[in-house]
């Protein structure tokens, strides 16, 4: 019984470690991420698509405001960048601005059905609809 116990034991220490590091792994290469889209956006700070990368990486992180600030800038530069209000709308929704949301929801909707890009239209068609 004894043995079993430390097996046992052994088995949940090993299971612990193994997810401390691909927690660990996984903040690294948020890290790795975060570095060079800040790298891009020394050279271009209006660059869409590093700012997105950084947004979505704010997101992840649960800096809604940072995503925020970072998928305003994409807009402003390119306001066709259907996937980006998409997550504006997400990030908008989890900072309480659903009023806001549903606009920019709406704004992307109409964009992305402009460009045919029909993933991300219906999936914020799906976010406008849990708004009411």
């Amino acid at each position: 019984a004894t043995v079993a116990t430390f097996q046992r034991f052994g088995a949940e220490a090993k299971a612990k470690r193994e997810v401390a590091e691909q927690q660990e792994r996984a903040l690294r290469e948020l890290a790795d991420r975060e570095r060079m889209f800040r790298q891009v956006l020394d050279i271009d700070p209006e660059d869409a698509l590093a700012n997105y990368g950084l947004a979505g990486i704010f997101h992840e992180r649960g800096d809604h405001r940072g995503a925020r600030d970072a998928l305003e800038k994409v807009l402003a530069s390119d306001p066709r960048y259907s996937v980006a209000y998409l997550l504006l709308g997400k990030v908008l929704i989890a900072l309480g601005e659903t009023a806001r949301a549903q606009t920019v929801l709406d704004e992307g909707i109409r964009v992305a059905a402009q460009k045919g890009d029909m993933m991300p239209a219906n999936e914020m068609q799906g976010l406008r609809l849990t708004l009411g």
